[in-house]
Protein backbone atom coordinates (compact mmCIF):
# COMPACT_ATOMS: atom_id res chain seq x y z
CA UNK A 1 0.00 0.00 0.00
CA UNK A 2 0.86 3.46 -0.11
CA UNK A 3 2.56 3.39 3.53
CA UNK A 4 4.48 0.99 5.74
CA UNK A 5 4.36 0.83 9.42
CA UNK A 6 7.19 1.44 11.34
CA UNK A 7 7.82 1.59 15.74
CA UNK A 8 4.51 -0.92 16.04
CA UNK A 9 5.56 -4.02 18.34
CA UNK A 10 1.97 -5.16 18.57
CA UNK A 11 1.57 -3.63 22.01
CA UNK A 12 2.50 -0.02 21.15
CA UNK A 13 0.11 3.00 21.30
CA UNK A 14 1.95 5.12 19.00
CA UNK A 15 3.41 4.19 15.84
CA UNK A 16 4.62 5.83 12.70
CA UNK A 17 3.04 4.98 8.77
CA UNK A 18 6.03 5.80 6.66
CA UNK A 19 5.28 6.65 2.75
CA UNK A 20 6.38 3.40 0.87
CA UNK A 21 9.21 3.83 -1.52
CA UNK A 22 7.97 0.53 -3.48
CA UNK A 23 4.44 1.73 -3.98
CA UNK A 24 3.22 1.87 -7.20
CA UNK A 25 1.99 5.06 -7.14
CA UNK A 26 4.08 6.98 -4.85
CA UNK A 27 4.20 10.13 -6.90
CA UNK A 28 1.04 10.35 -6.04
CA UNK A 29 1.07 9.97 -2.21
CA UNK A 30 1.54 13.13 -0.59
CA UNK A 31 2.60 12.85 2.65
CA UNK A 32 5.82 11.45 4.04
CA UNK A 33 4.79 10.56 7.28
CA UNK A 34 1.53 10.23 9.98
CA UNK A 35 1.69 9.96 13.53
CA UNK A 36 -0.24 7.37 14.81
CA UNK A 37 -1.54 7.60 18.59
CA UNK A 38 -4.41 5.46 20.40
CA UNK A 39 -6.52 7.72 22.34
CA UNK A 40 -8.77 5.17 24.40
CA UNK A 41 -11.19 8.14 25.51
CA UNK A 42 -13.36 9.91 22.72
CA UNK A 43 -13.30 13.17 25.40
CA UNK A 44 -9.73 12.82 25.37
CA UNK A 45 -9.13 12.83 21.93
CA UNK A 46 -11.79 15.62 21.27
CA UNK A 47 -9.53 17.73 23.44
CA UNK A 48 -6.26 17.07 22.02
CA UNK A 49 -8.03 17.92 18.50
CA UNK A 50 -9.69 21.18 19.82
CA UNK A 51 -5.99 22.22 21.66
CA UNK A 52 -4.05 21.25 18.18
CA UNK A 53 -2.66 17.84 19.11
CA UNK A 54 -4.17 15.74 16.85
CA UNK A 55 -5.24 16.13 13.13
CA UNK A 56 -8.07 13.67 13.15
CA UNK A 57 -10.23 12.02 16.15
CA UNK A 58 -12.99 10.00 16.02
CA UNK A 59 -16.49 11.05 17.19
CA UNK A 60 -19.16 8.93 19.02
CA UNK A 61 -21.29 9.24 21.65
CA UNK A 62 -22.04 12.91 23.13
CA UNK A 63 -19.31 14.48 21.19
CA UNK A 64 -20.98 13.59 17.73
CA UNK A 65 -23.84 15.77 18.83
CA UNK A 66 -21.71 18.10 20.20
CA UNK A 67 -19.59 18.63 17.05
CA UNK A 68 -22.25 18.33 15.03
CA UNK A 69 -22.21 21.66 13.21
CA UNK A 70 -18.47 22.26 13.26
CA UNK A 71 -17.03 22.99 10.19
CA UNK A 72 -14.31 20.48 10.99
CA UNK A 73 -16.30 17.44 11.37
CA UNK A 74 -16.88 14.96 8.75
CA UNK A 75 -19.27 12.36 9.21
CA UNK A 76 -18.31 9.44 6.73
CA UNK A 77 -20.82 6.71 6.30
CA UNK A 78 -19.69 3.28 7.78
CA UNK A 79 -21.23 -0.33 7.26
CA UNK A 80 -21.80 -0.72 10.26
CA UNK A 81 -25.06 -2.50 12.14
CA UNK A 82 -26.06 -1.63 16.32
CA UNK A 83 -28.96 -4.13 17.16
CA UNK A 84 -30.79 -5.53 20.34
CA UNK A 85 -30.34 -9.55 20.84
CA UNK A 86 -33.04 -11.37 22.70
CA UNK A 87 -32.89 -14.31 24.48
CA UNK A 88 -34.57 -16.82 21.85
CA UNK A 89 -34.49 -19.68 25.05
CA UNK A 90 -36.23 -17.18 27.51
CA UNK A 91 -40.45 -17.72 27.50
CA UNK A 92 -41.32 -14.15 26.77
CA UNK A 93 -38.26 -13.21 24.14
CA UNK A 94 -38.82 -16.13 22.23
CA UNK A 95 -42.14 -14.97 21.39
CA UNK A 96 -42.29 -13.82 18.03
CA UNK A 97 -45.16 -10.56 18.67
CA UNK A 98 -42.90 -9.54 22.07
CA UNK A 99 -39.72 -9.15 19.38
CA UNK A 100 -42.06 -7.45 16.91
CA UNK A 101 -43.61 -5.07 19.20
CA UNK A 102 -40.49 -4.40 21.07
CA UNK A 103 -38.39 -3.43 17.54
CA UNK A 104 -42.21 -1.49 16.03
CA UNK A 105 -41.91 0.73 19.48
CA UNK A 106 -38.29 2.08 19.00
CA UNK A 107 -38.38 5.01 16.78
CA UNK A 108 -34.79 4.54 15.36
CA UNK A 109 -35.32 8.09 13.08
CA UNK A 110 -34.94 10.01 16.24
CA UNK A 111 -32.65 7.64 17.83
CA UNK A 112 -30.25 7.90 14.81
CA UNK A 113 -30.60 11.50 14.74
CA UNK A 114 -31.05 12.59 18.03
CA UNK A 115 -28.93 9.94 19.92
CA UNK A 116 -25.91 8.93 18.04
CA UNK A 117 -25.89 12.21 16.17
CA UNK A 118 -23.18 10.86 14.08
CA UNK A 119 -24.57 10.92 10.68
CA UNK A 120 -26.09 7.51 11.32
CA UNK A 121 -29.32 6.38 9.72
CA UNK A 122 -32.29 4.14 10.68
CA UNK A 123 -31.66 0.62 10.14
CA UNK A 124 -35.15 -1.80 9.54
CA UNK A 125 -33.41 -4.47 8.82
CA UNK A 126 -29.93 -5.95 9.47
CA UNK A 127 -28.46 -4.66 5.98
CA UNK A 128 -28.18 -0.97 5.37
CA UNK A 129 -28.74 0.97 2.98
CA UNK A 130 -26.57 1.69 0.15
CA UNK A 131 -24.59 -1.28 0.94
CA UNK A 132 -25.21 -3.63 -1.35
CA UNK A 133 -27.31 -4.00 -4.73
CA UNK A 134 -29.06 -6.66 -7.08
CA UNK A 135 -26.29 -7.83 -9.11
CA UNK A 136 -28.80 -8.17 -12.03
CA UNK A 137 -30.63 -5.21 -11.46
CA UNK A 138 -28.91 -3.13 -9.68
CA UNK A 139 -31.31 -1.74 -7.69
CA UNK A 140 -30.78 -1.30 -3.86
CA UNK A 141 -31.10 -3.93 -1.33
CA UNK A 142 -32.92 -2.56 1.49
CA UNK A 143 -35.22 -0.51 -1.36
CA UNK A 144 -35.76 -3.50 -2.99
CA UNK A 145 -36.38 -5.85 0.57
CA UNK A 146 -38.17 -2.98 2.01
CA UNK A 147 -38.16 -1.92 6.08
CA UNK A 148 -38.73 -4.96 7.92
CA UNK A 149 -39.78 -3.77 11.34
CA UNK A 150 -40.19 0.54 10.73
CA UNK A 151 -41.48 2.10 13.92
CA UNK A 152 -45.35 2.12 14.13
CA UNK A 153 -46.96 1.88 17.51
CA UNK A 154 -50.23 0.50 16.76
CA UNK A 155 -48.81 -2.70 15.00
CA UNK A 156 -46.52 -2.66 17.97
CA UNK A 157 -49.17 -2.10 20.41
CA UNK A 158 -51.38 -5.54 18.52
CA UNK A 159 -48.43 -6.91 18.70
CA UNK A 160 -47.75 -6.41 22.74
CA UNK A 161 -51.57 -7.68 22.94
CA UNK A 162 -51.53 -10.94 20.92
CA UNK A 163 -47.63 -11.67 22.73
CA UNK A 164 -49.75 -11.02 26.09
CA UNK A 165 -52.53 -13.77 24.59
CA UNK A 166 -49.92 -15.92 23.75
CA UNK A 167 -48.70 -16.21 26.97
CA UNK A 168 -51.54 -16.40 28.90
CA UNK A 169 -49.68 -12.57 31.08
CA UNK A 170 -51.18 -9.37 31.82
CA UNK A 171 -48.30 -7.72 32.31
CA UNK A 172 -44.71 -8.59 31.09
CA UNK A 173 -41.62 -7.88 32.05
CA UNK A 174 -38.38 -7.44 30.19
CA UNK A 175 -34.97 -7.10 31.54
CA UNK A 176 -31.87 -5.27 29.40
CA UNK A 177 -28.65 -5.55 29.95
CA UNK A 178 -26.04 -3.66 28.15
CA UNK A 179 -22.32 -2.40 27.94
CA UNK A 180 -20.97 0.00 29.79
CA UNK A 181 -20.11 3.25 27.34
CA UNK A 182 -21.49 6.17 27.39
CA UNK A 183 -23.55 5.02 24.14
CA UNK A 184 -24.65 2.23 25.26
CA UNK A 185 -26.76 3.43 28.64
CA UNK A 186 -28.00 6.22 26.53
CA UNK A 187 -29.57 3.75 23.85
CA UNK A 188 -30.95 1.90 26.82
CA UNK A 189 -32.42 4.80 28.07
CA UNK A 190 -34.16 5.43 24.94
CA UNK A 191 -35.11 1.97 24.34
Amino acid sequence: GPFVISGWDGNSETWKLKKNDHYWDKEHVKLNEIDVQVVKEIGTGANLFDNGDLDYTVLADTYALQYKESKQAHFVPKAMVGYLSPNHRREITGNEHVRKAFLQAIDKETFAKEILGDGSTALNGFVPANFAKNPDTGEDFRKENGDLLPYNIKEAQANWTKAKEELGKDKIELELISADSAIAKKTIEFV
